[in-house]
């Protein structure tokens, strides 16, 4: 299913100003810290990365998750709440 939604969301991207990653795109949410693996990243502009770990995007413009029974409960708490953090995060619900 996140293959789908990612491919989807990369058609209908693909000739605007942003960029599609799959979940292998590792985020930070500097503010409280958490990194994470979205299962969908959009980034509308130029990336920014944090400074210690050139790999790990800070500034999404766009999460997407995709709920499993395992994971849901984290989603949908403490992980939202970090997210909601991001200064520009579209949010999904």
């Amino acid at each position: 299913m996140k293959e789908n939604l990612a491919g989807e969301l990369y058609a209908r991207l693909n000739a605007t100003a942003c960029q599609t990653f799959s979940s292998d795109q590792r985020t930070l949410v500097e503010e409280t810290g958490l990194y994470a693996y979205p299962d969908v990243v959009v980034l509308r502009g130029a990336a920014l990365f944090a400074p210690l770990d050139r790999d790990t995007l800070t500034n999404p413009t766009a999460l997407v998750e995709v709920h499993s029974a395992s994971t849901e409960r984290y989603d949908r708490g403490e992980k939202f709440r970090s997210d909601r953090r991001i200064p520009i995060l579209i949010m999904f619900i």
